[in-house]
């Protein structure tokens, strides 16, 4: 019997490099790394869904959106998911993410 295995994207495959190295990608220190997390606001209703979220050593959390092309349809996305998760922590947590453009 053959098992059927689902290819990895190459947005998936960037994600799990980025979170396997960190530091090649200028984080450092990173103690915890969570890839396609999904926020949800009180009524269970998805806010966002950044591609990964960082933390350091530190106490810093670090937002990432993740986009391998200059779409600008997918870079207004990505913006509007960092907003919204940076929001989103704003409201839940006393975590205050790190503006860092890489």
């Amino acid at each position: 019997m053959h098992k059927m295995v689902k290819k990895k994207s190459c947005h998936q495959k960037a994600l799990e490099l980025i979170a396997l190295k960190p530091a090649l990608f200028g984080f450092q220190n990173i103690i915890a790394i969570s890839i396609e997390s999904i926020l949800f606001d009180k009524r269970g209703r998805t806010i966002a869904q950044p591609d990964l979220i960082l933390y350091d050593t530190q106490g810093e959390l670090y937002i990432v959106e993740y986009k391998s092309n200059g779409d600008i349809a997918l870079i207004e996305r990505a913006r509007e998911q960092l907003y919204n998760a940076v929001k989103w922590f704003s409201e839940h947590t006393k975590i205050s993410p790190k503006n860092k453009n890489n």
